[in-house]
């Protein structure tokens, strides 16, 4: 860490890849805001999934 300090656990990395089907630069805007939100949304979930109650607790979240 930053101060020196040592920390032990685990790496948790969540790649997210969309097959875009072949449209044209007009279509690909739009289609890509929309599906960022929809990835945003399930890779969250995903990696939600791979924590424990404890972890997450752990972690002290803050919901804005």
């Amino acid at each position: 860490m930053a101060d020196k300090s040592v920390r032990e656990g685990v790496i948790i990395d969540i790649d997210t890849i969309r097959n875009l089907r072949s449209i044209s630069i007009e279509e690909l805007e739009p289609e890509l805001y929309g599906g960022l939100d929809r990835l945003h949304i399930v890779s969250k979930k995903r990696f939600f999934d791979c924590l424990t109650e404890q972890t997450i607790t752990r972690l002290e979240p803050e919901y804005g």
